[in-house]
C-alpha cells in the first residue's frame, strides 16, 4: 500500500482511498495468509482501538498476524473515581479488552491524558520506534495524524507521531544506540489509519 497516497481512514476492514475516491472493503481471508506478520494498534485512549478498529484487528490475528496494543495515555480522566483510581482501573480494562482480542502483549506509555500536546514529539516518535523494530511490526494500525477537526490533543499527537515512526523505523542512523542493542532498523509496508472524531 502506498501511504502517500491514502489519507485514509480505517474502521473494521474498511479502507478510504480519498486520492481516487474509491472505497475498499478487504474481507476476511481463508487461512492464514499473514502468519509470521506483526502488527500494532497504536491509541492514546483504552476505548478506542475496540470501538473503532477492533473488527479489523481481530480480522488480522485470524489471518496469522501477532497483534500488539499500545495505549499512550494513562487515561486518568476515563472514570468518575479518583485520578489513581481511573489510572488502575484503565489499565485493568485496558489488559482484559487486550486478552479478549487476542493481542500478544500490551504496552502502556502512561502520558497524562488530555496532556499530550504539551509532551515532547520527538520523545514519543523514539518510544514507538523502538517498539516497532524491536517487535518487527509490518502493519501499524493507528489515527489518521491529518484528520479534520480532531481537537484530542492525545489523538492528534499519537497519530503524527506514529506516522512519523513508521517512516523513520528503517533509518539506520534514526536512533544508532538501538544498533548497539541489537535492535535493527525496520521497514514498516503498511499502515491503517482510525478516525473517531472530534469527541474527548
Amino acid at each position: 500500500m502506498d501511504r502517500s497516497r491514502i489519507p485514509s481512514v480505517a474502521a473494521g476492514a474498511m479502507l478510504a482511498q480519498a486520492a481516487v475516491g474509491q472505497v475498499r472493503v478487504e474481507r476476511r481471508q481463508t487461512g492464514q495468509p499473514h502468519k509470521g506478520k506483526a502488527f500494532a494498534a497504536v491509541h492514546a485512549h483504552s476505548h478506542e482501538v475496540p470501538y473503532y478498529a477492533g473488527g479489523l484487528c481481530a480480522k488480522l490475528i485470524s489471518e496469522g498476524y501477532v497483534g500488539y496494543i499500545i495505549r499512550t495515555s494513562n487515561d486518568q480522566n476515563g472514570g468518575d473515581h479518583t485520578i489513581g483510581e481511573n489510572v488502575l482501573n484503565n489499565e485493568q480494562e485496558h489488559l482484559k479488552m487486550a486478552s479478549a482480542l487476542g493481542f500478544k502483549d500490551v504496552f502502556d506509555l502512561s502520558y497524562r491524558h488530555n496532556r499530550m500536546n504539551g509532551i515532547s514529539s520527538t520523545d514519543l516518535r523514539g518510544r514507538l520506534i523502538l517498539i516497532f523494530r524491536m517487535l518487527k511490526v509490518d502493519t501499524v494500525i493507528t489515527f489518521n495524524p491529518w484528520a479534520p477537526e480532531e481537537e484530542n490533543p492525545d489523538r492528534w499527537v499519537t497519530g503524527r507521531a506514529a506516522e512519523e515512526a513508521i517512516a523513520m523505523s528503517d533509518i539506520a542512523t534514526e536512533y544508532p544506540e538501538y544498533l548497539e542493542a541489537g535492535i535493527m532498523p525496520h521497514s514498516i509496508g503498511e499502515s491503517y489509519y482510525l478516525y473517531p472524531g472530534f469527541s474527548f
